[in-house]
């Protein structure tokens, strides 16, 4: 009966780790990148279109200005500043993302960003796409933005799911019973 027991909750704990929820991942999908200037509706520069997965990063050298590098992972977007100075003073200064494969739901500033005059109101999702304002940023290399695009990947997850509940409750249940049993076969019978 104790081997059945846990068997029982060996299998409810590895059931509970594979229905969990699964963020999604952009590691296949194809990533379209312009960039915008002086406004949103203005196309300066076509990035191209980049396949998410790659060890180089999605987009290098952009607009052949040699201080930005754009890399795109399978939950961020992540701006990496190789050269120094200043964004432009217009009504907007940026880039916009458009996902080909699956529109973008999500897109929160990570707090990794370290790039001075960036603020969350700086990075937005309008039907499917995340625009990226880069107005009042003053860079240097090393600097980065960082956006997470699932949502933030860091410091922990929240409340588990229904289902996850309830597959831990059973597997308590059955250390539990595990427990019980062990006691009334130790008790010497009178």
């Amino acid at each position: 009966m104790r081997r059945t027991v846990l068997n029982l909750v060996l299998a409810a704990c590895g059931l509970s780790a594979a229905v969990g929820a699964h963020a999604a991942t952009l590691i296949g999908d194809t990533v379209q990148a312009v960039y915008l200037y002086p406004d949103t509706s203005s196309v300066y520069a076509d990035l191209g279109a980049a396949v998410v997965g790659g060890s180089s990063p999605t987009f290098a050298n952009v607009n052949n200005a040699s201080v930005l590098n754009i890399d795109i992972t399978g939950d961020q977007i992540v701006f990496n500043w190789i050269g120094a100075g200043a964004s432009f003073l217009a009504p907007f200064d940026g880039v916009r993302f458009t996902d080909t494969t699956h529109p973008f739901t999500n897109a929160v500033l990570d707090g990794l960003t370290n790039t001075p005059g960036i603020v969350p109101g700086e990075v937005t999702l309008v039907g499917g796409s995340i625009f990226v304002d880069l107005n009042n940023a003053v860079y240097s290399p090393g600097q980065n933005i960082t956006i997470d695009v699932n949502g933030p990947v860091r410091g922990g997850g929240g409340v588990p799911e229904p289902a996850a509940w309830a597959l831990m409750l059973i597997g308590l249940g059955g250390v539990g019973a595990m427990v019980r049993r062990g006691r009334t076969a130790a008790m010497p019978v009178a």
